[in-house]
């Protein structure tokens, strides 16, 4: 690589783009801890109290405010996650799921969907459909859809690195 780029070895990562990363054991550990202290240090919340999910269940009409304060007491209840990064077989495997009609609002559902390179996480979404879907069927195979380009995307990504992979399981 040195020969086509002009680079400079700097050692080891472990701090970048606000991303901590960890050596371990077993592989590597990638956290936004630091980020996320300075974000709540910033809004003056270090100090209060968790939550344990990030949406209410129940919805209501409260502003904009309260949603945010919401989201980052969840945050501060979170600090210590982070991505597990082990090595492991290169065969991809994602999964997919939607709830039809979801929203009471617009009634349309949301799809999610992740993917496994190995036991590594490497790419997730979660989305609100673009169209209401007339069934769960019909709203399950819009998750197939998006799931299949994701994974048909990092099979080509993949390739291009010349990185050979058996067929995915989806």
């Amino acid at each position: 690589m040195h020969i086509t780029f002009s680079m400079k070895e700097l050692g080891f990562v472990n701090y970048f783009l606000g991303i901590s990363v960890t050596k371990t054991a077993a592989g590597y550990v990638l956290s936004q801890q630091k980020y996320a202290s300075d974000l709540l240090a910033k809004a003056s919340m270090s100090d209060w109290k968790t939550y344990s999910s990030l949406m209410a269940t129940k919805s209501s009409s409260s502003a904009l405010p309260a949603a945010v304060k919401r989201l980052l007491r969840y945050l501060k209840g979170t600090l210590s996650y982070g991505l597990h990064f082990t090595p492991g077989p290169l065969l991809l495997n994602a999964y997919s799921d939607s709830d039809w009609v979801g929203n009471v609002l617009d009634r349309r559902s949301t799809t999610g969907y992740c993917v496994y390179l190995g036991p590594n996480l490497i790419s997730w979404s979660a989305k609100k459909q673009p169209t209401v879907s007339r069934s769960s069927s019909e709203a399950e195979y819009r998750a197939l859809a998006q799931t299949s380009a994701e994974l048909s995307w990092i099979g080509m990504l993949l390739a291009d690195l010349h990185i050979s992979v058996p067929v995915p399981i989806l």
